[in-house]
């Protein structure tokens, strides 16, 4: 297994939310899901990232160099993406969205209202991986 953006990003949540249940929470998915996937990641880091106890999580010496190079990486994307976006002839309107159940009627009202216009949508089960993907364009 390689880590992957969202393995990144799931380590960044552990680490501000402060406890699995919490980032299992913000990333929409199950505490026992996201302890799984920690583990996988930390075979793959070649250690423990985090310790944990009843209070919740504290960074390791090894998870603290994966949460700075981490913060980088995601922040390089962001900075790509948005520097892509911005030098593209013709940019897509994109919009984030976490409902799933809007986004049925808004595509059907959009492709009415902007014909032949590329409409990018991404959904995210996190509010916080939305927010943050705004703040970089």
């Amino acid at each position: 297994m390689q880590l992957e953006l969202r393995h990144l990003e799931a380590v960044l949540q552990v680490a501000e939310a402060g406890s699995l249940g919490r980032a299992a929470a913000r990333l929409g998915v199950s505490q026992p899901s996201l302890s799984a996937q920690l583990r996988r990641i930390e075979r793959v880091a070649g250690g423990d990232l985090f310790v944990r106890s009843r209070s919740g999580v504290e960074p390791t010496p090894l998870g603290d160099f994966v949460l700075s190079a981490a913060r980088r990486v995601l922040s390089e994307m962001d900075a790509l993406t948005a520097g892509t976006r911005a030098a593209a002839p013709h940019p897509a309107l994109r919009l984030g969205c976490i409902l799933l159940v809007l986004v049925d009627q808004l595509l059907g009202h959009l492709e009415a209202e902007l014909p032949g216009h590329e409409i990018d949508i991404t959904i995210e089960e996190s509010v916080t991986v939305l927010v943050r993907r705004l703040g970089a364009g």
